[in-house]
């Protein structure tokens, strides 16, 4: 476990240091990539990787797989947020794609672990989580696609896509991939 809290502290050591590039590059003081990040877009990631610190601190010894999710988090952002920088969220509708499925999974993960807390949920206690699992990740990153539309009406960011199917795709994917962390739950066997 020494080596999961080392790569943990590291991780987030990074993911800071690259926040703070990334805001150096959002108001132009470094120029780096072809697009700059919104710097609303940005503002966001950090408060949500840093609720997740408040978990991870909060709940350290009761929930040791915060620390996969912190490190999984940490590359997500870093990944797609360089991908982003480079205009291949334009460019390519995979891109846009496999960041919902990917977040929508590393969500469900958060989402199970934090479910562990409670005591009992009944005879069908599994069912239960997963389908709290499926419901609150579909519905926050819905919440999500609201702050993307907030971002882009107050600040003109551009975050939204090509229109309503653009967003259809994006829930999609999030349900999919949040589908996806369940079932690979329950055939590993690695929750039950």
């Amino acid at each position: 476990m020494p080596a999961v809290n080392y790569l943990t502290s590291v991780s987030v050591v990074l993911l800071y240091s690259w926040f703070f590039v990334a805001f150096l590059q959002s108001s132009g003081v470094v120029t780096m990539g072809t697009i700059r990040i919104p710097l609303g877009w940005l503002i966001v990631n950090i408060l949500i990787f840093t609720f997740l610190l408040f978990l991870y601190f909060s709940f350290i010894f009761k929930l040791p797989g915060l620390n996969y999710i912190v490190i999984f988090t940490s590359i997500y952002m870093f990944v797609f947020n360089l991908v982003f920088m480079y205009d291949l969220y334009a460019k390519s509708l995979i891109y846009n794609r496999m960041e919902h499925l990917v977040g929508s999974f590393i969500l469900a993960f958060l989402i199970y672990t934090l479910t562990s807390l409670v005591p009992s949920l009944g005879a069908n206690g599994l069912l239960v989580r997963f389908s709290i699992v499926i419901i609150f990740t579909v519905f926050i990153l819905s919440l999500g696609e609201i702050v993307e539309l907030g971002l882009d009406y107050f600040f003109h960011e551009k975050n939204i896509g090509p229109g309503l199917w653009d967003t259809n795709l994006d829930l999609l994917m999030d349900l999919i991939g949040s589908s996806f962390f369940v079932l690979l739950s329950w055939l590993a066997g690695i929750f039950a």
